[in-house]
């Protein structure tokens, strides 16, 4: 959820860093299109696959998309940008209803503590869900990141820092997926 909110704080700055301000304005157009209507597209077959498949199943493959989507937007190409801008909807659709499929399921919670374990995890979503993009992208724009050292790739010198804290949620997310809670 990070990765994704990190990316809506910062991908115009990011995408112009990269690209310069044509083409960046042209990605972030596709993505401010592809990001509700892939979304809402991909309600359906998500909700098709949450009823099919296992918990293991659906959370691997929840899993397996939002690492594509992060490894998308980690190039300094404008092919696999544009992939990450169209793959953000039904990731970010799928992610949710697995989080609420987990929450929902009878045999996690009693019914009594259902909600109650439902708004404490929202809380904490939403406390870090909110200030982590900001504390993110202060990092990146104060320079802060490796002592604002550069990592070589891209044209521009803040793309560098956009890439060191895309890294660290990467890194966050592949442990996250290697030992789950």
């Amino acid at each position: 959820h990070l990765v994704s909110n990190f990316y809506l704080e910062t991908q115009i700055d990011q995408l112009e860093e990269l690209f310069g301000a044509g083409h960046a304005e042209w990605l972030s157009s596709a993505f401010n299109f592809a990001f509700p209507l892939g979304g809402l597209l991909a309600s359906v077959p998500v909700a098709s696959l949450l009823e099919r498949a296992g918990e293991a199943e659906y959370f691997g493959i929840a899993t397996l998309l939002a690492n594509t989507f992060s490894l998308c937007s980690l190039s300094s190409s404008r092919q696999p940008q544009l992939a990450a801008a169209l793959l953000f909807g039904p990731v970010r659709c799928l992610t949710w209803a697995c989080y609420f499929q987990f929450l929902s399921t009878e045999s996690r919670y009693p019914p009594g503590l259902s909600a109650r374990a439902m708004g404490y995890n929202n809380v904490v979503i939403a406390i870090v869900g909110a200030a982590g993009p900001y504390t993110l992208a202060y990092l990146v724009n104060e320079r802060a990141l490796l002592g604002g050292a550069s990592m070589g790739m891209g044209k521009g010198r803040g793309d560098s820092r956009y890439l060191q804290a895309k890294l660290f949620l990467q890194l966050c997310n592949t442990l996250i997926a290697i030992f789950p809670c």
